[in-house]
């Protein structure tokens, strides 16, 4: 049967075609000043280190206040200049116009991919050679490529190589190891972590941030995290908490889905447990950046984070989709909207299950019947019928709650198909599956992770860098 149209819903989110990652040839300001944990403005790299806390951080004199809370409306592009919208200075932005200060002298190797570049679309691979040569920074020795590879486009286990562009070695963190051995830090004083995180507990980046922690404080080097806005914005917290399996990579650490904190206060959280000395972890801290804001209000350019999320709509729903992705179930890969749609070949009647699903009132979403062929992932070639998801309140949206509602609800109509054993890390807890598979309503099951969400709530307040 002919399926209908898809309504014409406009939704209050942009809807952002791919961009090209930065050239890596190339430059931006400094971190605003914290209310909670005032450091001074100090001129030189070692006076910048504070002495107390939990890390050091490099902050700026003067620091624009973030945009008012209301003014960031209406459907854009994520790289328009819209009324409104914050400029927001990234962590390697205010390195970068500091001089590299934090990194003189220092042999330096840099954990980073496709999305670590300044706002005038210059890598920081371009940036440390060009700050080397002008002797700012003694020594680039290396590059670590986390997972998916320096430039974000692979699949699977990931080989070190030569980078074709810098000349430099590439040492793999998803492929034989996943963090950086003693052999491959020969040489290296300071590691430096810039890197794109999606805002979403299963993305592995932050396992890669966690581990490079660790070894650093093992061969006792310097860690400098340059921070990057959460896109997803990172006043929510979502979602399952990590229970099963902790310490299993890419689960290294007990985070709900959606963790609502930016890598540089994520630094902060790990490393009550890692212990690196003030020290030796700095954190070069975001200017301009508010909580509240999603990726599109910033003013930075995107980059798709990951091979699969090619606009800020399918970051928002990678939560909740993103979840079910093992469950017998494709998500849109090899699609034009990879994680805005969910189907299988085994789900008869895709108007059916939009009416049912949309019965549920599930805040922030419209779903509508949809019928695709993905060219990549799960069902490769097969017609998969299924529903679409538009986001038409985002504000409103409970990604990982969405997940579990989709998940319960083909539970219902198809317990035998649905592969719901398999999405485990993911969910973040045997329990949850099993309450699922036994056909508890939604907002039963949405209890069970309320405990430990408001206690992660608590363990992350004291690490917030921003209002």
């Amino acid at each position: 049967m002919s399926l209908p149209s898809v309504p014409n819903i406009k939704p209050d989110n942009p809807l952002v075609s791919a961009a090209a990652p930065c050239a890596r040839d190339g430059q931006a300001t400094g971190p605003r000043q914290l209310a909670h944990s005032p450091v001074p403005a100090l001129p030189s790299s070692e006076s910048a280190l504070a002495t107390g806390g939990r890390f050091a951080s490099l902050q700026s004199a003067v620091a624009p206040p973030p945009p008012a809370a209301g003014t960031l409306k209406g459907v854009r592009l994520a790289g328009d200049k819209v009324p409104g919208t914050a400029v927001v200075k990234t962590g390697l932005d205010v390195l970068r116009d500091k001089n590299f200060a934090l990194l003189s002298g220092r042999a330096v190797a840099v954990i980073t991919n496709q999305t670590g570049c300044d706002a005038r679309d210059q890598s920081i691979v371009s940036l440390l050679q060009q700050a080397q040569e002008d002797r700012l920074v003694r020594r680039l020795v290396c590059l670590f490529g986390p997972e998916h590879g320096l430039d974000g486009t692979l699949d699977g286990p990931v080989s070190s190589s030569v980078d074709g562009k810098s000349g430099l070695k590439v040492y793999s963190l998803f492929g034989d190891h996943y963090w950086p051995t003693r052999d491959m830090l020969k040489g290296v004083d300071t590691l430096v972590f810039d890197i794109q995180d999606p805002g979403t507990r299963f993305a592995s980046f932050v396992s890669t941030l966690y581990y490079a922690m660790r070894e650093a404080k093992t061969n006792d080097l310097r860690l400098v995290v340059l921070d990057r806005p959460n896109p997803i914005n990172a006043a929510k917290v979502a979602g399952p908490v990590l229970k099963d399996n902790v310490g299993t990579f890419p689960g290294v650490f007990e985070l709900p889905v959606q963790h609502g904190m930016t890598v540089a206060e994520l630094a902060g959280l790990f490393n009550d447990y890692i212990h690196l000395k003030p020290e030796r972890l700095v954190v070069v801290p975001m200017e301009g950046y508010a909580r509240e804001l999603w990726f599109d209000q910033t003013g930075i350019r995107w980059i798709d984070p990951l091979p699969g999320i090619r606009s800020i709509t399918a970051e928002m729903l990678y939560p909740g989709v993103g979840m079910l992705e093992a469950a017998n179930l494709s998500v849109g890969r090899g699609t034009s909207t990879p994680f805005e749609c969910v189907g299988a070949p085994w789900i008869a009647d895709a108007s059916q299950l939009a009416v049912q699903l949309s019965a549920r009132q599930i805040p922030g979403v419209v779903l509508v019947p949809a019928e695709f062929v993905p060219t990549a992932g799960t069902f490769t070639g097969q017609k998969c019928r299924g529903v679409r998801l538009l986001v038409v309140a985002r504000d409103q949206l409970d990604a990982p709650m969405l997940g579990i509602e989709l998940a319960c609800w083909l539970q219902r109509i198809n317990p035998i198909e649905l592969r719901l054993a398999r999405t485990g890390l993911r969910l973040g807890s045997e329990v949850l599956i099993d309450r699922m598979v036994a056909g508890e309503e939604p907002g039963a099951i949405r209890q069970d992770w309320q405990r430990d969400l408001n206690a992660f709530r608590q363990a992350r307040r004291s690490h917030l860098l921003y209002a």
